[in-house]
Formats: C-alpha cells, structure tokens, sequence
C-alpha cells in the first residue's frame, strides 16, 4: 500500500530510515532530535512524502520538502527484505505525480556519485545531473588573540545581505530557508563594520556541521574566514567540524575548507527534475 505519512510519528520515520541506510556505503543512523532537526530544517512535508507500507511496517520512502513550487527529496530507502522489488521507482512515479497535479515546478536531491544503482534509478525518472558536491570533515582552526569583534547574530537579519557575499549558491540543506527553519538550533557568528556585515559564520552544534562561511568580497585574504571559524569552535566547544556539498566549482571555500583541514569524504551530484 502506497500512502503518506501524515499519520505516522517521526520516531517511526526515523526508525525507518536508520534501518534502509543501517547496511549503506555511508551508514547514517540518528537519534530523534537528529532526525526531527533533519526534516524541519529541509522543509518535511508529509503531505507529500509518500510511503509504502506492508503489514503495518515501512517498507520504502520518499520523504519529499517543500518551499514556495520548489520541492526537494529529503531522503529515500527501502528497508532490506524489500530491495529489488520496484519500490523505489513506484514511489518515485507517484511523487513526480502528486507534484505536477499540486503545480511544483521542480524537484531536487543529490545522489552519491559512487552509487551506480541510484544514479540510474533517477535517470530513469528523468533527473538530470547538475554540480559536483563535495563533503568533508575534520575542519579545525586555531584560536587567535585577534578574534575579538565577533559577535553573535540573526540568520533572519542578515539573510538578505549575505547573498553577495556567495561565489556558489549553497544547497538545499545549507541554505538560507533551510538555516532560518532551524532556528535556535543554528548559532550564527559574525564580524562587522561601518559598512555593514563583513564575515559570518553558521554553525549547527547537534550536528557538528559549519552549513555557512563566507566574507566580504572586498575583504578576503585577511584571515576573517578561519578566524570566525575558529571562534565558533570555541564557544561552541566543538573540536572538529564537517560540511556538506560544497559545489566543487567555488574554488575559494574549497581552498579554505583544505586550509582548515577539511579531508574530502563523499562526493554528490546535485539532481534536478523539471517538473
């Protein structure tokens, strides 16, 4: 049975997807208020997250995100006694379905380009391939007597100033509708002068993860970015930090990331399907 998951509870969606990615290539097994944080930051839609359900458990998913006509695959999984059996591809038919009825105009995900099953599950529903998106751990920075300046900040307030500061667009999961529907659960840094914003720095402690850096245009090469980054490990007492799909292109936040120690460990292609 096909149906979606307006009915059922986070900590059965949750123990689903630990399940289906228990034996992955990248195994991903999170607590709830992992996986609450998750969905509500990507925008969960059970409306339109479609399961399929035998004998009251969760075979497979589509957990779909939404904003405005834009909607995204937050994730999706098929439980291991249920593999081979078409399930992914019913799923992915009906979603498209639903979609163009509701009048979104795309939808969009990545997929590790080390998984040749998936890549071609989703040509064959007709995604296309965009960026090269890379991940990396380890990131670390010093501390430094001259970090003092920086100061905490509203990701709402400072979200239509940062869009200049951008050489890439960031994804979905880092993006600004994304880190704003976080909430209190991003801490975001910031360094400024008479002109206004110069650096920042959002970080989301629960998940160790740096989901935005970036500086001025005009006054990069100062240092701004690691020492942003370093102040924000401190005060949040976070050793090591990781981020998630930097487009590959923006060679100026990989440089920094490698600076910082970052060690690449997958990489994702952007997936895109007009709707």
């Amino acid at each position: 049975m096909i149906t979606d998951s307006t009915c059922f509870s986070m900590g059965r969606l949750c123990a689903a997807m630990n399940h289906a990615f228990s034996d992955y290539a990248v195994p991903m097994q999170l607590d709830l208020d992992g996986f609450t944080l998750m969905m509500r930051s990507r925008g969960l839609r059970a409306d339109l997250s479609r399961l399929v359900v035998e004998d009251g458990k969760i075979a497979a998913f589509w957990l779909i995100g939404a904003r405005g006509d834009r909607a995204y695959l937050i994730s999706t999984g098929t439980a291991p006694k249920f593999r081979r059996g078409g399930l992914s591809r019913r799923l992915g038919e009906v979603v498209k379905a639903d979609l163009q009825t509701q009048g979104f105009k795309t939808l969009q995900s990545e997929v590790l380009v080390n998984n040749p099953a998936a890549r071609a599950l989703y040509h064959a529903l007709g995604f296309d391939e965009g960026r090269s998106l890379d991940c990396y751990a380890g990131l670390k920075a010093a501390l430094a007597e001259a970090s003092q300046g920086i100061t905490n900040c509203d990701m709402t307030a400072i979200s239509s100033e940062v869009r200049g500061f951008w050489d890439s667009v960031p994804s979905w999961q880092n993006d600004i509708g994304s880190l704003i529907a976080a909430g209190r659960d991003v801490t975001c840094f910031a360094i400024k002068d008479g002109a206004g914003l110069v650096a920042y720095a959002a970080i989301v402690p629960a998940q160790s993860s740096l989901a935005q850096i970036a500086v001025r245009p005009d006054m990069r090469r100062k240092g701004l970015g690691t020492q942003l980054l370093a102040y924000g490990q401190n005060a949040l007492a976070i050793d090591n930090l990781r981020i998630i799909n930097i487009d590959r292109a923006d060679t100026g936040l990989a440089g920094f990331v490698a600076k910082v120690g970052g060690a690449l460990i997958v990489s994702q292609k952007e997936l895109h399907l007009a709707l």
